[in-house]
């Protein structure tokens, strides 16, 4: 196996398929975004639950995008805290397309319960995000995946984004391994 193949198998290019990576810590949350997710179509959705499950993934698969709570804890059963804004910067670094998606108190439509999603780090700092409902409604995952598909694109141009990335890092692979034969 070459390392084409390797590549072609680790980032996904033979299927058109998104691949989606939800971190939320809690189950209700999760429930309501798979009831969301599968009435999609053409998505593969993996969860993670806290900071350790959500790095692992993320390092384990390279994801089309991801939706990320911001409160979670570092593993199960502890206090949570910001992690979600360390899994952003992972995923940054990965180049995964990502928004976060947290609970505040907002008002949505009338009531003090709402979430917001936002973009990236900074927004969350410094604006009060896109107000959607509660995590715990289909609806604020369909405003969290809408603002997601915003920077996604179609899955074609998702492969040929892929492609580009491979083949400039298979290059620097290559010159890698020549360096380090000629360095023993």
């Amino acid at each position: 196996m070459g390392i084409f193949d390797v590549w072609n198998t680790r980032f996904n290019m033979t299927n058109q398929t998104l691949e989606i990576l939800v971190i939320d810590d809690k189950k209700e949350n999760r429930k309501a975004a798979s009831d969301f997710f599968s009435t999609q179509g053409d998505l593969k959705i993996d969860y993670a639950f806290d900071y350790q499950s959500g790095l692992k993934k993320l390092h384990e698969k390279t994801y089309d995008g991801a939706v990320i709570d911001v409160q979670m804890p570092y593993k199960t059963g502890e206090e949570a805290h910001e992690y979600g804004i360390l899994i952003g910067r992972a995923a940054e670094d990965l180049a995964v397309p990502f928004v976060f998606l947290t609970s505040k108190n907002y008002e949505h439509n009338g009531t003090q319960r709402g979430s917001a999603i936002y973009s990236d780090e900074f927004c969350l700092t410094n604006d009060k995000g896109k107000i959607t409902a509660e995590k715990t409604t289909p609806k604020a995952w369909a405003d969290a995946y809408s603002e997601l598909k915003s920077v996604l694109g179609t899955p074609e141009m998702t492969r040929k984004a892929k492609e580009r990335y491979i083949q400039v890092n298979g290059r620097f692979y290559r010159q890698s391994l020549v360096k380090n034969k000629s360095q023993n």
